[in-house]
């Protein structure tokens, strides 16, 4: 699937993908859109609206170019800041810090 492909990609990886595959349509619709020769002669022809309809196949087309941006090792490496990151938060914003047991204890 298209997610699991793309499990490794950030946000800005991500909206990358998107950029690419609306490319993809939009090049789609201009390159499919024919000219008629009754249009060619007639200076102000009623334009006909198509949209760039970002499809499955075209992510699929655009994950084919799309890389990530975060390697594995730096990853491994934020995933272990992050982690000590969280373990000091939580020894820093202890529910039972000493300033509310001592005024636990005045209220007894």
């Amino acid at each position: 699937s298209i997610a699991a492909r793309a499990e490794q990609f950030t946000g800005a990886d991500l909206q990358s993908l998107l950029y690419n595959a609306h490319l993809l349509a939009v090049q789609q619709v201009l390159h499919d859109e024919p000219l008629s020769s009754a249009a060619a002669a007639d200076p102000s022809p009623t334009p006909v609206k198509r949209e760039a309809v970002v499809t499955a196949e075209l992510l699929d087309s655009a994950l084919h170019s799309t890389r990530p941006s975060v390697s594995s090792q730096d990853k491994a490496r934020y995933d272990t800041i992050y982690a000590q990151f969280l373990q000091g938060r939580g020894t820093h914003f202890d529910s039972t810090s000493s300033s509310q047991q001592r005024a636990a204890k005045k209220v007894t």
